[in-house]
């Protein structure tokens, strides 16, 4: 059970790792592997604690996820209503580039990000430059999030790593 149980984890973790940079979801992946391995091997491995740990690195991704995409906006100049409509765009974009065998949704998602800012931001202050520079913020915020996400992931990993390495040298 335990190889059947190591397996998925890896699955999980390479799937949700390669996620973290054309979706939102790529750590939200990597936990539910940890805690579906966790499941399997009864709590021997992975222990509550560091389920907890691992829980808490993951919550942190999804902060700096919204808070990164809504600052970047904000810091290049973009509205309020701007910001928010480049984290809408990211969606919808991500979601349209999904069609295009999944690669798409990372650009996608940018081109999202980047026209939602300008869309808003065009009308209300007439200035191209103005309006690609707050756009542009959008793209870098997002951009900030994934290296976020993956130093994160990155974590998540070490913590799962040393847990099966202290447990194999356990004896049975």
């Amino acid at each position: 059970m335990q190889i059947a149980a190591l397996i998925i984890l890896i699955v999980f973790y390479c799937v949700g790792f390669g996620a973290i940079f054309f979706t939102s979801v790529g750590t939200l992946i990597i936990m539910t592997g940890a805690v579906i391995y966790a499941l399997l091997t009864g709590f021997e491995v992975l222990s509550f604690s560091h389920i907890g740990m691992i829980l808490g690195l993951y919550f942190t991704g999804e902060i700096f996820e919204f808070f990164l995409g809504f600052w970047g906006a904000r810091r290049f100049g973009a509205s309020r209503q701007a910001a928010w409509a480049g984290m809408l765009g990211g969606l919808i974009g991500a979601l349209i580039g999904s069609l295009f065998l999944g690669v798409g949704a990372f650009i996608g998602t940018l081109m999202g990000i980047f026209t939602g800012v300008l869309v808003v931001e065009m009308p209300r202050h007439k200035d191209w430059k103005r309006a690609m520079t707050a756009g542009t913020g959008g793209i870098l915020g997002r951009l900030g999030a994934i290296v976020t996400k993956v130093v994160l992931a990155l974590l998540m990993g070490g913590i799962m790593i040393y847990d099966i390495i202290q447990h194999m040298e356990r004896p049975f």
